[in-house]
């Protein structure tokens, strides 16, 4: 059992978030897409994350042996860019300012193709499941980067009654 110290613990959160601040002080950030300084990501570029999620199945045709058919897949966005960079920078470079800015995006994703997804599968519960980072992989970037996105989908779908 823990000791309630660790990098999940609330006081070490509230620690790192102060000293992220601090460090953003004394070394401002620019956003990852076209390097404008003291914004996590400018307005310009955030703008490749706020499409409607479009359907994408063709490009992942493996996917139809699931269902025996296409499964509805989206996407918001082409991993190319502003958007590359950004998705890099919090993934792989520490930007965990741009969190809360992706996982708004597949909130709002997710709740926008609810309404098919609830058609699509007659109804039934849908699970939201991440594919797990290795241990070294969360300690490296300081958390579950894909467990956040996967619980931001999530919410995004109860939301939407799904």
């Amino acid at each position: 059992m823990g000791t309630g110290a660790g990098p999940g613990a609330p006081g070490f959160r509230v620690l790192r978030g102060a000293l992220e601040e601090l460090g953003r002080v004394l070394v401002p950030q620019q956003c990852p897409g076209c390097g404008a300084w003291d914004v996590p990501l400018c307005d310009a570029c955030r703008a490749g994350l706020l499409a409607p999620p479009r359907r994408v199945e063709r490009h992942a045709p493996r996917l139809d042996d699931v269902l025996h058919g296409p499964l509805p897949t989206w996407a918001v966005a082409t991993y190319a860019g502003p958007v590359q960079a950004a998705v890099v920078a919090w993934k792989d470079r520490g930007r965990g300012d741009l969190g809360p800015v992706l996982q708004g995006v597949l909130r709002s994703a997710a709740s926008t193709v609810a309404p098919v997804l609830l058609a699509a599968t007659a109804g039934q519960e849908v699970l939201v499941v991440p594919v797990p980072s290795t241990a070294g992989a969360r300690r490296r970037r300081g958390g579950d980067l894909v467990g956040a996105l996967a619980m931001a989908a999530a919410r995004g779908l109860r939301g939407a009654g799904q």
